[in-house]
């Protein structure tokens, strides 16, 4: 082990990062985080113990009680901490993470911040699930003429979210952040029914895949052949970004300019990628949002409480329904570290069954009514 300053430990942190939006998060926790490390008098990053990571969450919590700052920054700087000690272990700096442990966890206040958010019920899963099939089998022509079909990756996509309590940047690549650069077919297990994603910790995890997203999945993996398994799942279908890949890559291998300009003149741009081995950009998620979703569902009319469906609304309504089945199942789902976390997210749920139970623990009779059928207020 290598144990380093807190400072030399948080510079390397910083650096590997490298991405605008998440680097900002980065500086933002460190401005808590290194005060309150050199007042425990933590030196260096080995110095830091299972208590420190304690009382910093209990710290994060009293600055939100204090509105300081909300519950969901004080959650979202805890998990930027706990990832920096991650990659301190990563790095063997140390040998294991204190931050990641449900003792030091448990201070943190409950982020209840998308109680009032949107939800997809199963009835609306089930509509706009309809939709991207209808979507895909209008589009069956694609696979002939382009060597692979959009609609069914976009299909593809769509199932996966719906059905995995996945984030679409866990799925995609981010256009803000070049951590993220989506699944590839090596992260893909169809047998045992999971997917290796990073996670919402930059940590990673196996995001489960039940039979339907499976089975949509493998009939994509024989429509779009990839050459690889280090293609990306769901791969860009820009024209301008494949053939600036292509020529980079084939001048890596290379070939000359007349040789490169002829071989994608003549060719379809993915049998291209096929025929050489090369490995396509992958799809952001921007580019999902605004190639398809957003005239997708304006196109067949997919609304939910007047609103355009929203992406993230997928993950939050299966959480819904699957801890009305077993809160266990719930947090295994979404991939919470703890049952609190999934309680808290869905404690509406939890108050409702209560009152259920209660009402037959009492065996209380209903209370005499004094407005009669019809009355007006």
């Amino acid at each position: 082990m290598r144990d380093k300053s807190l400072q030399d430990a948080i510079d390397e942190y910083t650096a590997f990062v490298g991405t605008p939006s998440y680097k900002e998060s980065v500086r933002t926790m460190f401005k808590w985080a290194k005060p309150f490390l050199k007042d425990r008098r933590a030196v260096t990053v080995g110095d830091i113990t299972v208590r420190d990571c304690r009382e910093f969450s209990k710290h994060l919590a009293r600055q939100s009680r204090a509105e300081e700052i909300s519950a969901a920054s004080a959650n979202t700087y805890y998990d930027v901490f706990r990832a920096w000690l991650s990659f301190c272990v990563r790095d063997e700096m140390i040998s294991q993470n204190p931050a990641a442990t449900r003792r030091a966890e448990e201070m943190l206040p409950d982020d209840t911040s998308e109680n009032d958010q949107q939800f997809w019920s199963k009835e609306a899963r089930t509509a706009i699930l309809d939709a991207a099939d209808d979507y895909a089998e209008r589009a069956l022509d694609e696979i002939t003429e382009s060597g692979w079909a959009c609609s069914f990756r976009n299909r593809c996509i769509t199932y996966i979210y719906s059905y995995s309590a996945g984030r679409l940047t866990e799925i995609v690549a981010s256009s803000k952040d070049e951590e993220r650069n989506g699944i590839c077919w090596s992260d893909v297990d169809l047998e045992e029914g999971s997917i290796r994603v990073l996670g919402k910790n930059r940590e990673y995890e196996y995001m489960q895949l039940p039979s339907a997203p499976a089975a949509v999945l493998d009939e994509y993996r024989q429509i779009v052949e990839p050459a690889s398994d280090d293609w990306p799942v769901f791969p860009s279908a820009h024209g301008p970004s494949l053939h600036r890949a292509a020529r980079r890559q084939l001048r890596e291998r290379g070939l000359d300019e007349d040789e490169r300009e002829e071989l994608l003149e003549e060719n379809v741009i993915y049998d291209v990628y096929r025929e050489e081995g090369l490995v396509p950009p992958p799809l952001t998620n921007s580019g999902f949002k605004q190639g398809f979703w957003y005239d997708f569902t304006d196109e067949y009319d997919l609304k939910i409480d007047g609103e355009r469906p929203e992406i993230h609304g997928a993950r939050r309504g299966l959480g819904d329904e699957l801890y009305r089945e077993a809160p266990q199942l719930a947090q295994s789902a979404l991939r919470h570290r703890n049952i609190g976390t999934t309680h808290n997210a869905y404690s509406n749920i939890q108050a409702g069954e209560t009152a259920d139970d209660v009402d037959e623990a009492l065996g209380s009779d209903a209370p005499q009514s004094f407005l009669q059928e019809g009355d007006d207020d």
